[in-house]
Formats: structure tokens, C-alpha cells, sequence
């Protein structure tokens, strides 16, 4: 085993699969909205065969046995960072197996997000549609057509009126010349 002990933990299903740190990718997108991520490349311990938990409940991997599948690449949503500790042998001192401890990275806290879901999280309720017969008629088709109209009630607004008009190169007294 090198002489660093981080790497990380990831959950897929009733797996729980540990890697081995190699490089950090962070990747750029050029552009009006810079766009990026992060990716790591790890190497990945076989979780059939190369993890057991003992009666007190601390996860071992045996730092030997990698899984033999290529798939190196995980984007950091995904993860959860762990350290990886030997255990302290006079005998022994070749024993592959190392303990698995669960840590916090800095800046992460957590705990409970007071923010609203962007995405939806149900299906909303639809409930049943009500079958009306019943239209309402915006014109009346019953009626002969003599509508009476007084002359109270609208007021003629003169459109174009004297008093606002503008006096133009245009106008009449021009063509008499």
C-alpha cells in the first residue's frame, strides 16, 4: 500500500465498492456559461471478495484484491471520502488487509437542506372531469337584432380634433399656391 490512505466509498445497489485514489480530472467546457466537472480514477477493490466486516462492525478490504472490471472513472456527486488505516502488527507485518474508516472532508456539513426541490417529487393528483351540458351563449341568436342604443350612453370622443392638430408643410393652403 502507498504511503497516502485516502479514497473513497460508493454505494450501487447492496454493493459497496472502495477505491484507491490515482488523478483528479477536472474538466472544461469553454464557453458563455463555463461549464465543468470533476472526475477521479480510481482503482476499484473487488467488493464480493475483497471486503468483510467483523463482529464490531469495522469494514476491512484486502488492498490486494482489485476488481478486475476497467471502469476507473466517478464524477465527485457520487462518492464518499474514506481513509484507509493499517493495522498495527509485531507479526504479521504482511497481512493485506486494512481497515476502512468513514471521514468528513472539509466544508461538507451534514445535515438537514431547507431548499425546495427544483425537480418534481410525485405525481400530482388529477381528479375527475366534470361533463357539463349546460353552455353559456355569448351572443344571443333569440333576439331580432334592434338593439336599441341611447345616445347617453356612450360619450363620442373626437378622435381628431382641431385644437391637437399639428400643423403640417402638407396642408391645404399649399396647394393653392
Amino acid at each position: 500500500m502507498p504511503t497516502s490512505n485516502y479514497g473513497i466509498s460508493s454505494q450501487s445497489g447492496n454493493l459497496v465498492y472502495y477505491e484507491v485514489l490515482h488523478e483528479i480530472l477536472e474538466v472544461h467546457y469553454p464557453g458563455m456559461i463555463e461549464l465543468r466537472f470533476v472526475a477521479f480514477y480510481w482503482d476499484w477493490y473487488d467488493p464480493t471478495r475483497g471486503v468483510r466486516q467483523d463482529e464490531f462492525g469495522v469494514t476491512s478490504v484486502h488492498s490486494i484484491r482489485k476488481l478486475p472490471k476497467y471502469d476507473p472513472f466517478i464524477l465527485a456527486s457520487q462518492e464518499d471520502q474514506v481513509c484507509y488505516i493499517r493495522y498495527p502488527r509485531v507479526k504479521n507485518k504482511d497481512d493485506h488487509w486494512i481497515t476502512v474508516t468513514a471521514i468528513h472532508p472539509r466544508g461538507r456539513v451534514d445535515g438537514v437542506c431547507d431548499h425546495d426541490p427544483l425537480q418534481q417529487n410525485g405525481v400530482g393528483y388529477l381528479g375527475p372531469v366534470e361533463l357539463s351540458l349546460e353552455v353559456d351563449l355569448v351572443v344571443d341568436f333569440d333576439s331580432d337584432g334592434d338593439d336599441e342604443v341611447h345616445e347617453d350612453s356612450e360619450d363620442e370622443v373626437e378622435e381628431f380634433d382641431d385644437s391637437d392638430s399639428i400643423p403640417s408643410d402638407y396642408s391645404l393652403d399649399s396647394d393653392s399656391e
